[in-house]
């Protein structure tokens, strides 16, 4: 049976909250989803454009990162594209946001990197839902990591 993620069990455990980046321009949202996810026991971190969001990257990592697609200075699928070659392991981390769903450009992007999508405006409990199941992932993905690396290692035999 699966437990879902949640962080306050990691606060009670001693373990460091985990942190989510927040790239998002409209500062009334912003601070939204930095109040609920603050208060859902989550370290946040936000910036206002992908510049901001690099900058923010090359400093730590993220457990998470919500990203708007429509940001001034640098979208949002640019923001992904400058992740991918900084630091790409944390590609799998991203929850793009938007309120143009219906965008070609944005739906060509999301499908292109099998990326997950919230539309504008949606409910802070599918943002949670999203954020335990991909941070869950993340962390089997890890723990997982050097099985299948030794799995599908398989030295040469002695001649």
């Amino acid at each position: 049976m699966e437990l879902p993620f949640n962080p306050f069990t990691l606060a009670r455990i001693g373990q460091k909250p985990p942190r989510i980046l927040v790239l998002e321009d409209d500062p009334a949202f912003s601070e939204l989803l930095t109040e609920f996810l603050a208060a859902s026991g989550y370290a946040v971190v936000k910036v206002v454009n992908g510049i901001d969001g690099v900058k923010a990257l090359l400093k730590e990592d993220f457990d998470a990162i919500l990203c708007d697609m429509m940001m001034p200075k640098m979208t949002g699928d640019l923001f992904y594209l400058a992740t991918e070659r900084t630091k790409p392991y944390l590609c799998a981390r991203f929850i793009f946001m938007t309120g143009h769903a219906s965008s070609p450009k944005i739906d060509y992007f999301i499908k292109s990197i099998g990326g997950l999508l919230l539309g504008k405006p949606f409910t802070m409990s599918s943002l949670q839902e999203s954020i335990e199941h991909l941070i869950h992932n993340t962390r089997v993905r890890q723990a997982l990591k050097p099985e299948v690396r030794s799995a599908s290692f398989s030295p040469l035999p002695d001649r």
